[in-house]
């Protein structure tokens, strides 16, 4: 859920920057929450599967 959060600002800042939103002087503070809105998703996509694997070395172990 918290990852589906940081996809949807993702979409909205890029929404808004298609639709020019914004003006000059602000895109450098958009690209920067940008940028950090896609490291958090990168973060939380790594998270999960770090879990997905921990999960799936449990069951195998548990298994025996």
């Amino acid at each position: 859920m918290e990852q589906q959060y940081f996809v949807n600002v993702l979409q909205i800042l890029d929404v808004a920057t298609e639709r020019g939103a914004w003006k000059g002087a602000e895109i450098e503070a958009i690209a920067l929450v940008r940028k950090q809105t896609m490291e958090q998703i990168k973060s939380l996509a790594e998270d999960s599967q770090e879990e997905a694997q921990v999960e799936s070395i449990t069951k195998k172990i548990g298994e025996k």
